[in-house]
């Protein structure tokens, strides 16, 4: 609808004291002259077009929008009321309609970075960092055999990893400089590409300066420890494994709407199953879990969820997700056709040690299922993982299954004092901004974060030119 117009509606609106019902009689007539918008009183989803499809009914307690079908519900309270609504999501469409016609320019004139996406044929992984990550994890188990830390052992393990990143690759192997000189000649620092080239039979012949992994294994240590000195969460319940976080073989097991621990070796039946409860949980519990224990260190919480064993006080998972607020993050859902004010940002699982190995894709559809139930606006899910690090299996598994975006991997230490000595900490661009000191970065090439997508519902508009066969690259 021209702004002429509708700028008449709303002043014809705000003088006319007629009824609801006049109303939609006059909508509807300006809908049929300029194609523009769609308002109706009871049964929304009638028109199939791309504009805003508003539905204008009571305010029922416990009732939600079928968002399938209507973009957004329009309370009738007043003439004001209705104005406004109309306002507001013609304003919101219009906004985001906007930004997907210069997403669409911008990429078929190729001044956005695009790569094809990630198949399951040609998943990413890291010959350099996978060598490094079977090294350090020996140290790391070797250190934890002989000091007994009261801290997370996956904690320890990649703070540790990510220290090691800003060491040059000649001093971190033994005879590093040679494999300095091939990762050099690979073209490894130049092109994250080509470490997908590397030969992971000629990185094995490289072991690590066991003395300076100790080092950094020493130094991340006293940081955690100095961290948790503060921590109000009971420790010693969540790190100590006891019951079945101190056996193997247990698996999650999801059946007639239950949920069980059930040992691998008998997961068909009911016999001896240890029954759990997923449920919503406060976001400053959340918090308190992934700034002490999750090794970002950096908590982002706008809601979250708990898994317990039942009658426990204490959750041995927790998920937390968060509405978007990074604008690349906004481009990416509007290329797959998503309105990113109906999305989340899955930013954080934390999971005690000892738990079952199936937990977190078990708590990725324990999530996705709760949303779909509870938060019906909800649209899609990002979340990301570093393929340097992980394979993101349990991500895949668990619906993250649509790599749409990948961005630089680098990380960054700000010296930090602890008992008047200088110490090395990780920090995330979030907890830079409150930090001052030396910085500094990695040095060892890395592979880009991926950002993974999920759907709860089909998109409401059809996804851009390419966002079925390309990943947003941002810088």
């Amino acid at each position: 609808m021209g702004s002429i117009i509708f700028e008449a509606l709303v002043q014809q609106l705000e003088s006319d004291s007629m009824t609801i019902g006049r109303i939609i009689n006059f909508v509807s007539q300006q809908l049929k002259l300029n194609n523009g918008i769609a308002v109706e009183q009871s049964s929304p989803g009638q028109f199939d077009f791309e504009g805003p499809r508003m539905l204008l009914t009571e305010d029922v307690e416990g009732v939600a929008i079928d968002k399938k079908k209507a973009d957004s519900n329009i309370i009738p309270t007043s003439n004001r009321a209705v104005r406004f609504g109309l306002l507001r999501e013609s304003t919101r469409f219009a906004q985001m309609d906007y930004q997907r016609q210069q997403l669409e320019e911008k990429f078929t004139n190729r001044e956005i970075q695009v790569s094809p996406k990630f198949t399951f044929d040609n998943w990413p992984t890291d010959p350099l960092m996978t060598h490094m990550r079977q090294l350090v994890a020996r140290r790391v188990t070797a250190y934890e055999s002989k000091h007994h830390p009261l801290c997370d052992d996956k904690d320890l393990k990649y703070q540790t990893l990510f220290r090691l990143t800003t060491i040059d690759v000649a001093t971190l192997f033994d005879g590093g400089q040679e494999l300095n000189e091939y990762l050099i000649q690979m073209g490894a620092y130049t092109n994250w590409r080509n470490i997908l080239r590397l030969d992971p039979q000629f990185i094995g012949n490289f072991g690590l300066n066991e003395q300076v992994v100790d080092d950094a294994i020493e130094e991340q240590h006293r940081i955690i420890k100095h961290r948790l000195e503060s921590s109000s969460l009971d420790l010693e319940e969540i790190l100590r494994p006891k019951g079945i976080f101190s056996e193997a073989g247990w698996v999650i097991q999801r059946r007639n709407g239950a949920i069980n621990a059930i040992q691998e070796d008998t997961a068909n039946a009911f016999f001896d199953a240890v029954p759990l409860e997923f449920r919503e949980i406060e976001t400053e519990q959340a918090a308190a879990y992934h700034r002490d224990l999750h090794y970002i260190h950096t908590p982002r919480a706008d809601l979250a969820f708990g898994l317990f064993v039942q009658d426990e006080e204490l959750p041995f998972s927790v998920v937390a997700l968060e509405k978007i607020d990074r604008d690349y993050k906004r481009n990416v859902l509007a290329f797959q056709g998503y309105d990113s004010r109906e999305c989340y940002d899955l930013t954080r699982l934390y999971s005690k040690p000892g738990t079952p190995g199936n937990t977190s894709s078990s708590m990725f559809a324990l999530a996705f299922q709760h949303l779909r139930e509870n938060y019906p606006d909800t649209q899609a899910i990002l979340s990301s993982f570093m393929p340097s690090y992980a394979t993101g299996v349990s991500m895949t598994s668990g619906g993250f299954n649509n790599p749409v975006m990948i961005k630089p991997l680098s990380h960054r230490f700000v010296e930090t004092s602890i008992n008047g000595e200088p110490h090395y900490e990780h920090m995330t661009n979030r907890r830079m901004k409150a930090r001052e000191g030396k910085v500094i970065r990695s040095r060892v090439p890395l592979l880009p974060t991926v950002e993974l997508m999920t759907n709860l519902r089909p998109p409401r508009h059809k996804p851009l030119p390419g966002a079925d066969e390309f990943m947003l690259e941002t810088y």
